[in-house]
């Protein structure tokens, strides 16, 4: 199975509507060299930790699932509200 995931932190952030292009752009072009784009992301205030912790979880989601682990990952966000199925298309 390849894995063919190109979803960011930053794109999850945008498609569930918790910031905008513009919000990750300017994180972007101020961000330090030693600072990941979540961490600039809530440095600046522009989400919360919590925010950032549901969509790292996403991210890691939609990695396990690319890498075939789908099963794993069902089973063990069944029954949660925070990661939504949208994380389980293709």
């Amino acid at each position: 199975m390849s894995l063919n995931c190109k979803s960011s932190l930053g794109e999850i952030l945008i498609e569930d509507g918790i910031i905008s292009r513009g919000q990750l752009n300017i994180a972007l072009k101020i961000q330090a060299p030693a600072r990941t784009t979540g961490s600039e992301l809530v440095r600046l205030g522009v989400i919360s930790a919590c925010e950032l912790y549901i969509a790292l979880e996403a991210l890691l989601a939609k990695i396990l699932i690319a890498l075939g682990y789908a099963d794993e990952v069902y089973q063990h966000t069944a029954g949660r509200k925070k990661v939504t199925p949208r994380y389980f298309e293709g």
